[in-house]
C-alpha cells in the first residue's frame, strides 16, 4: 500500500505542473492584405495535444510584441490544460449547478426604488403617514450622490 500511494504522490505532481513549451514555427506566409501569418506549433511537456496557433504580423509588430503573444498563448492553454484535469469535471462526474448572484442595483436604480417609494407615499394622501414621508425624504436627501439620477437615464 505504501508503494502505491509513493506512486501516485511521483505521478501526480508531473501532471499538475504540466507546461506547454516554447512554440515551434510552422509556417511564415505572406497574406495577400500585406501582413504575415505567422503560424505557431505548441506543444506539452506531459502529453498534451499540439496546438497550432496564427499570429499576424503587420508594420506595427515587434519580436517584443511576439514574444509577448507566445508568453500570453502558453500561459492560457496551461490554464485550460489544469481546467481540463479537474476532477470534478471529468467523464461520469455530476456538475451541480450554481445559483447566479442576485444583481447589484446600481446608484440610480437605489435612487429612483427609493423616490418612486416617497412620491407613492407622499401622493397617497394618507395623513397617518406624514412621520414617514418625512423620514423617506431625509433619507433621500442624506443618500444622495451628484448625478445618480441622471445615470439610469
Amino acid at each position: 500500500m505504501t508503494i502505491i500511494l509513493a506512486l501516485l504522490a511521483l505521478l501526480v505532481p508531473s501532471t499538475v505542473f504540466a507546461n506547454y513549451g516554447n512554440p515551434t514555427v510552422v509556417s511564415n506566409q505572406r497574406q495577400s492584405n500585406g501582413n504575415v501569418l505567422l503560424t505557431f506549433a505548441f506543444t506539452g511537456d506531459s502529453g498534451e495535444p499540439t496546438v497550432t496557433r496564427g499570429y499576424v504580423v503587420s508594420s506595427g509588430t515587434t519580436a517584443t510584441a511576439v514574444r509577448h503573444w507566445i508568453d500570453d498563448t502558453i500561459k492560457e492553454l496551461d490554464l485550460v490544460r489544469t481546467a481540463e484535469t479537474l476532477p470534478a469535471i471529468q467523464p461520469g462526474q455530476t456538475v451541480t449547478r450554481l445559483a447566479k448572484p442576485a444583481d447589484v442595483p446600481t446608484a440610480a436604480q437605489v435612487c429612483a426604488r427609493k423616490l418612486a417609494t416617497y412620491l407613492r407615499v407622499k401622493d397617497s394622501g394618507i395623513t397617518a403617514a406624514a412621520a414617514d414621508i418625512a423620514a423617506l425624504k431625509a433619507n433621500i436627501e442624506s443618500t444622495y450622490v451628484t448625478g445618480c439620477l441622471a445615470e439610469g437615464q
